[in-house]
């Protein structure tokens, strides 16, 4: 099983959705949550029909940004609980054993309204007791460090994103890949900070020990898109080395193989050219 979440800064251009469907058949998510997409529910209606998912959740379009999204295959069981412009909660699994708490997050812009989006937070907390992890860009960071650019972050917006962090018993998962998840230019310099990640409770670290989340490189929109693999990531093994007979049909291929490998070892026949 595998999450993807993605700020894709709109839907209305083929570039970007030609990138989306190769993190699709790249990754092969089981879920895939999309924010600013900029298009109605309709398109995005059609659009997980178009990727193969089974499953969709369309929050509420209010305003120009267009709605969130969720899409999700039908191994995969998920209760939407609640959603809003801002976030997309619900459980899933259908077993006790198995079940745990999914929150997607699209926090607000503006500074002054980051307090909504920890208040919600604290909500859904109460709301259970399972694994918890919740995904998303929150429009923060949490350190200094995590910002490149201009200049600093607010102390105190950052540490009330910890404070609210600490409070939930929710950790940083930390990230595979590159460190900064957005790119962007502000009052005429250029910035990157690590705008997107993904949190999760104690009982999600005990259940899933090995999760991993890998930052994504894009190049359609200004956010990466992260993936989250509970099980952790596989490493690919190397493909083993296979000669092709056919390849010394074209001469100077011929020249090249006769020039690498030099004169036939004793006991090896080397290929005849034709």
């Amino acid at each position: 099983m595998s999450l993807l979440f993605w700020n894709v800064r709109g839907l209305g251009n083929r570039r970007t959705v030609r990138e989306l469907e190769c993190f699709f058949r790249a990754q092969d998510p089981s879920a895939l949550f999309l924010a600013e997409t900029w298009v109605g529910e309709a398109r995005l209606i059609g659009l997980c029909s178009e990727l193969g998912f089974d499953q969709y959740w369309v929050s509420p379009q209010a305003n120009r940004l267009g709605c969130l999204a969720l899409f999700w295959k039908n191994a995969l069981k998920i209760a939407i609980a609640s959603s809003s412009p801002n976030h997309i909660d619900g459980m899933v699994g259908d077993d006790q054993e198995n079940k745990f708490h999914l929150t997607c997050i699209y926090d607000f812009a503006d500074p002054a309204r980051r307090k909504e989006t920890w208040d919600l937070l604290r909500h859904l907390r109460a709301s259970s007791s399972v694994p918890w992890v919740c995904v998303g860009d929150f429009n923060e960071i949490l350190w200094s460090h995590e910002k490149c650019g201009l200049g600093p972050r607010s102390e105190l917006q950052m540490k009330a994103f910890r404070n609210v962090l600490d409070e939930l018993d929710l950790k940083d998962l930390g990230f595979v890949g590159k460190k900064f998840t957005w790119k962007g230019r502000r009052h005429g310099g250029y910035v990157l900070e690590r705008l997107d990640r993904a949190v999760a409770n104690s009982l999600w670290l005990a259940k899933n020990p090995g999760t991993k989340v890998q930052n994504l490189h894009s190049n359609s929109s200004d956010h990466q898109a992260i993936l989250v693999k509970p099980e952790g990531i596989t490493p690919n093994p190397n493909r083993p080395f296979k000669f092709e007979q056919m390849w010394l049909r074209d001469s100077g291929c011929s020249a090249t193989v006769k020039s690498a490998w030099g004169p036939p070892m004793v006991g090896i026949t080397m290929p005849e050219v034709a």
